[in-house]
């Protein structure tokens, strides 16, 4: 260091090591946590499974379903990247959940309902992707919103309990 530097221009305060630690710590991983494939067949995801922050989906002469609406989401940020080549890929979430969606298609069709969330800390879905000949749609399912895990868990819990204390 030499006398006209300053310490912080050598030496990282303990603020830019936080702030580089929360913005890495929040960064979407380029490797999938999930692989959904569907070539002259079909693949569904739905029911009650954990979506991780980036799910790939690949409909080649094939359909590929993914219902978010018994999801458990344990990100604020899910990315899902589709790719349609002849095949349809399908995104249903829950309606108090932010949907996002860019992508296009070539002879082909590529929708995605925008949604906002009134929860500014609900979960954002954005999907991505192409259709080729075929079809990506990403859509609310009406009637289904988000549910507290611990509030089911806990009216089982009680459930249980009272079956065991009336017996």
């Amino acid at each position: 260091m030499n006398a006209s530097q300053s310490s912080n221009d050598v030496f990282p305060s303990s603020i830019h090591i936080a702030a580089t630690a929360a913005v890495t710590r929040d960064l979407i991983p380029a490797e999938p946590d999930d692989n959904v494939v569907a070539v002259f067949s079909s693949a569904v995801r739905k029911g009650r499974w954990r979506a991780g922050r980036r799910i790939h989906a690949y409909a080649i002469f094939g359909s590929v379903e993914i219902d978010l609406s018994e999801a458990l989401f344990e990100y604020q940020q899910v990315v899902i990247r589709a790719i349609s080549v002849f095949g349809n890929v399908e995104v249903r979430v829950p309606e108090n959940v932010s949907l996002r969606g860019t992508g296009g298609g070539v002879l082909g069709n590529f929708e995605v309902d925008h949604l906002d969330a009134e929860d500014p800390e609900a979960p954002v879905v954005h999907v991505d992707g192409w259709a080729v000949l075929g079809n990506i749609e990403g859509r609310p399912k009406r009637g289904k919103l988000v549910a507290d895990i611990l509030d089911r868990v806990q009216r089982k819990v009680d459930k249980g309990l009272r079956k065991h204390l009336d017996r």
